[in-house]
């Protein structure tokens, strides 16, 4: 198997992981274990959709992140730290360096397609959830 399928396989494996443990923690949140099937559907709707648009959600920052959006906010924290912090040092530093400092070296981000993916396919089994609930 070639590295960029193991690469792709690991982050597949990695995002299902997060989402059952996702699933789990809301599940135990909302007990699972209660009077009637109708309810006990609706518990896993609710612990399925939660956890597959948190992860679309998670996908969809990151892909804003990857564009830019976000460095404004760093670059006005940044120089609001050193104005209030005088230990911090003083380098002037326009944004525009800043963001080509940032923009600059710029790594291959992935995974961002595996998040949402997986969190698509919690979303799908919500739906199928939701669909006996409506039916029982």
């Amino acid at each position: 198997m070639s590295s960029n399928k193991k690469t792709i396989l690991l982050q597949f494996l990695v995002c299902f992981c997060v989402a059952v443990a996702l699933v789990f923690v809301t599940l135990l949140i909302q007990g699972f274990f209660k009077d009637t099937l109708k309810e006990n559907m609706h518990v896993l709707h609710n612990s399925f959709f939660s956890s597959g648009a948190l992860m679309m959600l998670f996908s969809g920052m990151l892909f804003v992140a990857d564009e830019g959006v976000f460095l404004g906010i760093g670059y006005a924290l940044g120089r609001a730290a050193k104005a209030l912090l005088p230990f911090l040092g003083k380098d002037h530093e326009t944004y525009a360096e800043y963001r080509e400092r940032k923009t600059g070296k710029k790594k291959k981000s992935t995974g961002k397609l595996t998040l949402l993916l997986t969190g698509a396919v919690l979303v799908i089994v919500s739906v199928i959830f939701l669909i006996i609930w409506f039916n029982v």
